[in-house]
């Protein structure tokens, strides 16, 4: 996590105050972070949609491009 992502999580933990990000790394833990509420879905909800994808056409072969961070590599392992 950036500090500045360490700051905001900080200051809603000493307030109270939910923090609810449009991302986050998934390395970011709720109990760590009572307050922190994630706003995307878990990347394991994102891949049973491209498995039906790939299922109802039929598909062979997918390529997948992905982000090389903690943002877009958590995908890889659930595509499995």
């Amino acid at each position: 996590m950036s500090t500045q992502t360490d700051f905001v999580f900080d200051l809603g933990n000493r307030v109270k105050v939910p923090i609810i990000p449009p991302a986050t790394s998934p390395s970011v833990s709720v109990k760590e972070n009572p307050f922190f509420i994630r706003a995307t879905l878990p990347s394991s909800s994102q891949t049973k949609a491209i498995a039906a994808l790939v299922k109802n056409f039929d598909w062979r072969e997918v390529v997948v491009i992905y982000e090389v961070s903690p943002y877009g590599s958590g995908i890889v392992s659930t595509l499995d």
